[in-house]
């Protein structure tokens, strides 16, 4: 009888265990993605990319994972690493569970590659965007730079109408408004 007891004291203290286990990795999971996050905010883009290579390491069964990949893509274009960036967004975009963020993800593939002079891509990725997402924050950025790509690519005439009617759909967008109008 003692020596049920004892076993069944020890279960009970290895599951109480394990499970306290499980909820403090949780706990700094969110704590460490939380401060990532903050660094990615405030344009540490060199410390964040290393953070966030290290939290996919640490983590890659995250259910933060895809944003990861979605962060470190986006400060390794801002730090100019096309290549990487490029890698990452590619990444989700062939991701077979799905991508919350693909909007997002497919815009910044375009940005990416029209940074790399590689405006045919860029133009599949961006219309991609247009096409399947009317009504995503990153549409009117999405029009601007495929008229970007266009005029790249000396095709002068779709740059036009593509301009044209991004100055019809966003008459008051100042930030783009004079490139738009050349």
């Amino acid at each position: 009888m003692l020596k049920k007891l004892l076993i069944m004291l020890l279960l009970s203290s290895a599951i109480f265990s394990l499970e306290n286990q499980s909820a403090l990795s949780e706990t700094g999971e969110t704590e460490d993605f939380t401060v990532i996050k903050k660094s990615f905010a405030d344009g540490f883009y060199k410390i964040s990319s290393e953070q966030l290579d290290g939290f996919i390491k640490d983590y890659p069964i995250s259910n933060k994972t895809t944003e990861s990949h979605l962060l470190l893509g986006i400060s390794l274009y801002h730090l100019q690493n096309y290549d990487k960036a490029a890698f990452e967004f590619e990444y989700l975009v062939n991701s077979a569970g799905g991508n919350l963020f693909e909007d997002e993800t497919l815009y910044w593939l375009g940005e990416t590659y029209r940074m790399k002079g590689n405006f045919q891509d860029s133009l599949e990725y961006l219309q991609t965007l247009i096409d399947k997402f009317p009504d995503s924050k990153f549409l009117k950025h999405a029009y601007y730079s495929k008229g970007f790509c266009l005029f790249n690519e000396g095709d002068y005439s779709k740059a036009l109408d593509v301009f044209e009617e991004f100055l019809k759909s966003y008459p008051e967008d100042n930030s783009v408004l004079q490139d738009a109008k050349f």
